[in-house]
Parts: structure tokens; C-alpha cells; sequence
């Protein structure tokens, strides 16, 4: 799909964040949690592979629901520093973050907040690249 969504993209020339983001959307609103990791893990390639730094952080905060739904309530704090501000999902996205500060305590959420905010681009992409490699099964 990913691939297809890629062409389509080019084709209507739009610009290399919004493809890395399309598949991704597709499989969040189809609401199967390991399709929208996969697709997590697809964009994450296109984006380094296409040199766009910040891609991974604009994309991140859609996928909290998605993390605290597996229990990775850290992940969340981390994601939640670390992503853009805006979402498509932002109920979903407050319910996951009440449920991971409720989970983790005040100042632990507070802590991975803090830490995903000071990563570097590079960091935050080999954090969610192993957060992946936990969650999706091996090929």
C-alpha cells in the first residue's frame, strides 16, 4: 500500500510529508493497531529514506492512542514531548495521555515528556525505530 500511496502522491505532486503520512492515516481510521505499526514503521523509512528530519514528529502524536493501547505508557510521555502539537485524533489522543500519567504517576509521565522533548530528530527516530522492533512481529 505503501508504495502505491507513494506514486499516487508524486503523481498529484504533493510534497514528501504528506506521502509519508498517508498510509499511516489509513490504517489509524481503520483502527487495527498492528496495520498502523507497520505503516508507522513504513513512514519512518520513507522519511529518512526521502531526507525529511522532522517527518516522524508530525506524524507521532496520532499514533499515542495506538502505544497506550499496548501498554507502552513511557512511549506515550515520550511522544508527547517529543511530537508536533497537532492531530487528527485528539480525543483519543488526551484519553491515552490521561491513561498513561494515571498509569506511570505525575512525575514519571512528566520525566518521558521531558526526555522526548530534548531528542534530537535522530534520536527520536532510533527510539520509535526500537519501540517497533518490540511491538511488530518479526518477519
Amino acid at each position: 500500500m505503501f508504495e502505491r500511496c507513494q506514486r499516487v502522491g508524486q503523481d498529484a505532486g504533493l510534497r514528501t510529508v504528506l506521502i509519508g503520512r498517508v498510509p499511516a492515516y489509513i490504517a489509524l481510521l481503520r483502527q487495527d493497531g498492528l496495520e498502523a505499526m507497520g505503516a508507522l514503521a513504513d513512514s519512518l523509512a520513507y522519511y529518512k529514506e526521502a531526507g525529511v528530519p522532522f517527518g516522524i514528529r508530525r506524524l507521532l502524536r496520532d499514533f499515542i492512542p495506538t502505544f497506550a493501547a499496548r501498554g507502552r505508557h513511557e512511549t506515550v510521555g515520550v511522544i508527547d514531548g517529543a511530537g508536533a502539537p497537532l492531530t487528527i485524533r485528539p480525543k483519543p489522543g488526551a484519553a491515552a495521555r490521561a491513561l498513561a500519567r494515571s498509569q506511570l504517576g505525575d512525575q514519571a509521565y512528566d520525566r518521558a515528556f521531558a526526555r522526548g522533548r530534548a531528542m534530537t530528530n535522530e534520536q527520536l527516530e532510533a527510539f520509535i525505530e526500537a519501540e517497533l522492533v518490540e511491538l511488530l512481529p518479526a518477519s
